[in-house]
């Protein structure tokens, strides 16, 4: 009896024990399965996120948010900002909280029929390279689907046709956005007076460009303004602003009703002298701390345009952006204020 008492309190102890390793094997398996239910309802968030964030893309339909600007939604998009003001008949670069814009859907590169690829030397810009293939920048920047004008030695580039030979679906809207110019540019190309083209016309694919005066760095471009701001930076003094836009320090001070001759750095100056005019540019980079180069619709060689000393890096940052931009025109043409 004994014996046979204690196999069976021995037995009970076992099923015990054994009871309690089952219960914490069953908790265990329901933690593992709350973790792994998350895992994977967090991994249907991101997926749907994602999906979801690449939808608005190939959907065409951006609703404007605070900071956003042309140019921040050409970058998001990966479409040009002419594209976009071409897309939404836009005649300026402004846009407003809560606009809805259509978004253009982003060309495939791979699929240009490009005539052949071209490899990065050293010293080769976007600019160089274009003139020796006889297109713009910008052609070269949209086809190779570039944000910026900055290249690397041993790049591959794409170069796109110069001619191109009308099929059945085409129009010269989509003709011209696919090969980086607009409908006016591609008209302009070739002489054409109506949108009428016709299956097996060839077109031209590339911009005329408008020479500058000869005999002078003058710009002579853009809407004439009587004013410009200046805004004072490290090292600027009345004399050197006043010389730099050709007026008098009495002039300057008059306009800006000063009694002394002492600027601030961050001052905001109204600089009212002669050939003052306004225009839209592409940042193209800086030459060196004094002088930027500017890409204007209309001309097929960057403006070179003086700045304050020592601010002329800070251009190379804006590399690819668009900008108004009100300067001086002269023999050595002069930034006097720039925005987004």
């Amino acid at each position: 009896m004994e014996k046979e008492k204690k196999l069976i309190t021995t037995s009970r102890k076992q099923r015990i024990q054994k009871s309690k390793v089952l219960e914490r094997r069953r908790k265990k398996r329901k933690v593992t399965s709350f973790i792994i239910a998350g895992i994977l309802a967090a991994s249907a968030f991101i997926t749907f996120g994602t999906t979801h964030m690449l939808a608005d893309k190939s959907v065409g339909n951006h609703k404007v948010v605070q900071g956003d600007t042309l140019y921040s939604l050409s970058r998001t998009y990966g479409v040009s900002v002419k594209e976009l003001k071409e897309t939404n008949n836009l005649q300026t670069d402004t846009i407003k909280v809560g606009q809805t814009l259509k978004v253009p859907a982003k060309e495939n590169v791979s699929g240009h029929n490009s005539t052949h690829s071209h490899i990065v030397k050293n010293g080769e810009t976007l600019y160089s390279i274009a003139k020796r293939y006889g297109i713009t920048v910008q052609q070269l920047k949209d086809y190779n689907g570039l944000l910026n004008n900055i290249i690397k030695v041993d790049q591959t580039l794409q170069i796109p046709k110069t001619t191109h030979v009308v099929t059945k679906d085409d129009t010269l809207f989509s003709i011209a956005r696919k090969n980086g110019l607009t409908v006016d540019e591609l008209k302009a190309a070739n002489n054409l007076t109506s949108s009428t083209i016709y299956v097996g016309q060839t077109l031209s694919l590339v911009k005329n460009s408008t020479s500058q005066p000869k005999g002078s760095q003058s710009v002579f471009y853009g809407e004439k303004v009587e004013s410009g701001t200046y805004t004072v930076v490290p090292g600027d003094t009345l004399w050197n602003i006043a010389k730099r836009f050709q007026i008098s320090v009495e002039s300057l001070k008059k306009t800006n009703n000063m009694k002394n001759d002492y600027v601030l750095i961050g001052q905001k100056l109204t600089i009212k002298a002669p050939n003052l005019y306004k225009v839209d540019a592409d940042v193209v980079g800086a030459i060196d701390n004094s002088t930027i180069e500017l890409l204007i619709s209309g001309y097929d060689e960057p403006v070179v345009l003086r700045v304050a000393y020592g601010t002329g890096k800070a251009f190379d940052l804006y590399s690819g952006a668009v900008i108004t931009i009100i300067y001086q025109d002269s023999a050595n043409p002069s930034l006097i204020e720039y925005r987004f």
